[in-house]
């Protein structure tokens, strides 16, 4: 009995590339912060290993995430002096998916699949911040969820993502992320 349960668990490993458009929603009591979408990537790899049509995929990515920003940097000026610019955030993320393949035919399949995911930020690029008052300090450990949908065209793998924030990315500007990501994989095994 112990062999046919074995011999119903397979597994995939493998790289992947791909995109996300980013958001990172900052605000602020004193200061109206404008927050749009920016697109940033990720690469990193995944392993998967399927039980029949249930599956779980613990992924290791490192991303860039971006956002566009603008505000009033006196907000007592009338006269309205805007600053606007990017922020970039680095980090490593560390999903864990739990899936179920809907359509398995031969060489396609189609997933869905959801989980948490871990994020360590590396390192940030957020210099238009620090015109606001208190200057904010990026919490270094996060966590959040990811999920959508996915499919398999033989050894291709591509996946349509939402990715958000349970945490606040600053104490001082809040700032929940959300990112929709489009991936690319390549199956090894």
């Amino acid at each position: 009995m112990s062999t046919s349960a074995f011999s119903q668990v397979s597994s995939n490993f493998g790289s992947k590339l791909g995109i996300n458009y980013s958001r990172l929603s900052f605000s602020s009591a004193d200061t109206e912060i404008s927050n749009q979408y920016a697109v940033g990537y990720q690469a990193g790899a995944f392993w998967r290993v399927n039980f029949k049509r249930f599956y779980v995929q613990p992924e290791a990515l490192f991303s860039e995430r971006r956002s566009k920003i603008s505000f009033d940097a006196d907000p007592s000026n009338q006269a309205g002096s805007p600053v606007s610019g990017r922020v970039k955030l680095h980090s490593l993320d560390f999903p864990l998916l739990f899936g179920a393949k809907l359509i398995e035919i031969k060489r396609i399949n189609l997933r869905i699949a959801a989980g948490p995911m871990y994020t360590r930020q590396l390192n940030d690029q957020a210099a238009v911040l620090d015109n606001l008052s208190p200057d904010p300090q990026f919490e270094r450990n996060q966590f959040g969820y990811q999920a959508g949908l996915g499919m398999d065209l033989g050894k291709f793998t591509f996946d349509a993502r939402y990715e958000g924030g349970f945490e606040k990315i600053t104490s001082e500007l809040g700032g929940r992320p959300g990112s929709f990501t489009f991936s690319v994989g390549f199956k090894v095994q």
